[in-house]
């Protein structure tokens, strides 16, 4: 009994390793390791601070499950035709710029457009929004949906 408890916790404590592990694959965004979006290498999840001129990929889907802040000496670049989800509780908050051009903002539920991230029903109020702080904003063509 004791052994197969302690072979239980030790699956466990590997598993928990394995979820957190965390690879980064250029100026402060994340490869996918969170489980609601399956290992898919076309979803970029984003859950650290932006503080350098970073440009996405519009060949991806990122996906903001937290709130993100472009730092003061961070650029975003969004170009066009790349897919931004937000999780419920997903959101930008700007100190620095942010440059987009015909990107698609909209909600982690929303898999008409951009790579699935989890299913249901896209609602109003299903993310956080953009917020400026210090920063400064170009939207140019961008679509919004579902924001709160």
């Amino acid at each position: 009994m004791k052994k197969i408890l302690l072979s239980g916790v030790s699956a466990l404590i590997f598993i928990a390793s394995f979820l957190t592990s965390c690879d980064l694959t250029g100026s402060n965004i994340n490869k996918p390791t969170d489980p609601s979006v399956n290992g898919n290498p076309n979803i970029i999840v984003v859950s650290t601070t932006i503080n350098s001129n970073v440009t996405w990929d519009s060949s991806k889907t990122y996906y903001i499950k937290n709130s993100v802040t472009i730092d003061t000496n961070g650029t975003l670049t969004i170009p066009e035709e790349t897919v931004v989800k937000f999780g419920s509780s997903g959101g930008l908050t700007l100190k620095g710029t942010l440059n987009a051009q015909g990107a698609f903002f909209t909600s982690y539920r929303n898999n008409e457009i951009g790579e699935t991230i989890a299913s249901g029903i896209p609602s109003p109020n299903d993310w956080g929004g953009i917020s400026v702080s210090t920063g400064q904003a170009v939207f140019n063509n961008c679509t919004f949906s579902y924001a709160g």
